[in-house]
């Protein structure tokens, strides 16, 4: 076991078992700035053990297929996975001032593909274990395993290790962070991040150097979100990224933009998206990031797409989509995309499937997808998926990817 596991699982029995003052964590005012990582926005936990202690739950089943995820291997090849999952939230007030916090997965799946059947396997996940310490009621420093999540998920969505401090304001909020990231070619994070808001618009900036083996990089990404009036909001998201010697060719820039316009007081509730995005060919997100998104809908979806799911890197991806939100029990989305590589290349694009390009076509393809969830109670949530991505004349092999998901949970 590596330091950073060890030090993951010594936070999270921590946080299980800690106990102190008569104080509960319902006593903490909500969040009042849109920060990538908060106290008061994790997860919430509704079952009292005490007055110091409190934990929640949720167990889901899931499926997913995928089908000829490999363009280039001569076969029509397919996955299956299956997933039983039991994630458990404890938070300990050890003091009036320190938490300590724990977001645990256990995890049961299978998987076949048009190879063999693989053994079903279990796993146990440490999705978040830290503990944070209010120095005022308005700045507080964090440290272990900690989800950085900011509210477009352009700039970072995903478990890191280190250390976060932040200081929130009437109308504005500073954090910064030293991180580590295993899954990302070990790479080292230092952040700042800096916000302005309104009741219904937000501005802010990410300032961030990333070394890892392979290069030294700084990002630079401005951001703004907008709703203009019940019917129409907009969001923004611009970066740009400057390496080393030795990396120089990922500097680049690239750009994010999304419109969604109600179309009609109606009973089915409609509104349009449309979003256009571009990645230079030096171009890339942090690698933190996550792309995903969420219209007023009961799930999130990809930005980019749900077959897709390409990197912003030497790409241009419109897409136009078309929701349905009758209640807040339902909601149902139906998107497509278009992908054109920003200038033609033979090199493979980064995306969920793979397949070699011929260097003589920008047309990489098009998408169209379904995804929706139904939410009958509190505690009850089903979300689905189903999507169809067809090659275009960039591609060596011009067939088709399908994709389908189905997940029920179960909260406690």
């Amino acid at each position: 076991m590596t330091y950073s596991k060890k030090m993951q699982l010594i936070f999270g029995v921590f946080a299980i078992w800690a106990y102190g003052m008569d104080c509960t964590y319902a006593a903490i005012k909500p969040a009042r700035s849109p920060l990538s990582f908060d106290l008061t926005t994790r997860k919430k936990t509704k079952i009292i053990i005490n007055n110091y202690m409190s934990f929640s739950g949720n167990v889901s089943a899931s499926y997913l297929s995928e089908i000829n995820l490999k363009l280039d291997d001569q076969k029509n090849d397919y996955s299956n996975q299956y997933k039983t999952i039991l994630e458990v939230v404890g938070r300990a007030r050890v003091s009036e001032n320190f938490i300590a916090f724990a977001h645990l997965e256990f995890s049961f799946k299978g998987k076949e593909t048009h190879i063999k059947m693989y053994d079903m396997i279990s796993d146990v996940r440490i999705k978040e274990a830290f503990v944070a310490y209010k120095l005022t009621n308005d700045a507080t420093v964090s440290l272990g395993h900690l989800r950085l999540s900011d509210k477009n998920k352009w700039v970072a969505d995903k478990a890191v290790d280190g250390i976060h401090f932040s200081r929130r304001f009437q109308n504005s909020g500073f954090e910064i962070a030293i991180v580590n990231d295993d899954d990302h070619n070990d790479g080292t994070y230092a952040l700042a991040h800096y916000t302005h808001f309104q009741k219904k618009h937000t501005i802010g900036v990410y300032a961030i150097a990333e070394r890892s083996k392979s290069a030294s990089l700084g990002h630079l990404v401005g951001y703004i979100n907008n709703q203009k009036n019940d019917r129409f909001t907009y969001t923004a998201n611009v970066g740009g990224i400057l390496g080393n010697a030795i990396s120089s060719e990922q500097n680049g820039f690239g750009f994010d933009f999304r419109a969604t316009q109600k179309i009609t007081q109606h009973a089915l509730n409609p509104q349009i998206t449309f979003g256009f995005a571009m990645g230079s060919i030096g171009f890339r997100q942090t690698g933190l990031q996550s792309n995903k998104t969420k219209d007023g809908g009961q799930t999130l979806c990809n930005r980019y797409g749900f077959v897709y799911q390409p990197d912003l890197t030497n790409l241009a991806v419109a897409s136009v989509g078309l929701a349905l939100r009758p209640n807040r029990k339902l909601s149902v989305d139906l998107n497509t995309y278009l992908y054109v590589q920003v200038s033609k290349q033979a090199t493979t694009p980064s995306a969920r499937l793979s397949g070699s390009t011929t260097g003589n076509s920008s047309y990489l393809g098009a998408e169209v997808s379904l995804i929706g969830a139904w939410r009958p109670t509190k505690k009850m949530k089903v979300e689905f998926g189903a999507g169809v991505f067809q090659a275009g004349s960039a591609y060596q092999n011009k067939n088709s990817t399908k994709r389908f998901y189905i997940r029920a949970t179960r909260y406690f």
